[in-house]
């Protein structure tokens, strides 16, 4: 496979400590991406696919102050990184706001290197890391009751890393279930609000309708 992506404003980063949104310190981002993906099956003859993935794909960054930025925060340096992702998918998740069946047991590693790595912030106090990696799994079940027709699912997810700054740590926070391949939520932060260099989510999450028509229903979700 062969994607490209990116657009105005798809980098913007949101500095968020205990809770408050320091807008003095976050900036503007525009990015864009093109890379290059590979899929193998290892058992084509059985019902859940165990597949290997190989992904490579190259982001560049620019980087501008919002109205509020403060004057004497030097912004990160405009740079290039490569992404390297690979992993092994038992099963699989399609990208549903609630899917009716589902289970994953996925194993992963990714590395990102950058091009330009210099100091920003006031006085140069963040680093900018020129390489970092890491290491998640994630274990899911998702299923509909064939009756009543209530949905439930529960995904545990646990990841770590090695030299992780604040662009390629882990973003937690929000309830956007298709904001990403691995969507961290968290309902009752901000999206993306904590940043964590390693950590441990429990989720879960149980839907029934409250008419036959399907149009009402009731969801209760906690993590």
């Amino acid at each position: 496979a062969i994607g490209v992506a990116g657009g105005g404003f798809a980098d913007s980063y949101s500095e968020i400590r205990q809770g408050k949104y320091l807008r003095e310190e976050s900036f503007i981002g525009h990015g864009g991406e093109a890379g290059v993906s590979l899929y193998h099956r290892f058992n084509p003859d059985q019902q859940i696919p165990l597949n290997g993935i190989l992904r490579a794909f190259a982001h560049y960054t620019t980087y501008e102050p919002d109205d509020v930025t403060a004057p004497g925060f030097k912004l990160p340096p405009d740079h290039a990184t490569l992404h390297v992702r690979t992993g092994l998918r038992w099963g699989g998740r399609e990208p549903l706001m609630l899917p009716s069946l589902a289970m994953e047991l996925s194993a992963w590693y990714e590395g990102q290197y950058r091009a330009d790595a210099e100091p920003y912030g006031f006085n140069g106090d963040r680093d900018l890391k020129d390489n970092s990696h890491l290491f998640w799994g994630r274990a899911l079940l998702a299923y509909t009751l064939p009756e009543l027709k209530h949905n439930f699912s529960v995904s545990l997810t646990a990841g770590t890393s090695l030299n992780a700054d604040r662009f390629s740590a882990y973003r937690l926070g929000g309830a956007l279930p298709l904001g990403s391949e691995f969507p961290l939520t968290l309902p009752g932060y901000y999206f993306q609000e904590l940043s964590a260099d390693r950590f441990v989510l429990l989720s879960g999450q149980y839907a029934l309708p409250l008419d036959r028509s399907k149009r009402w229903g009731l969801m209760l979700s906690a993590a």
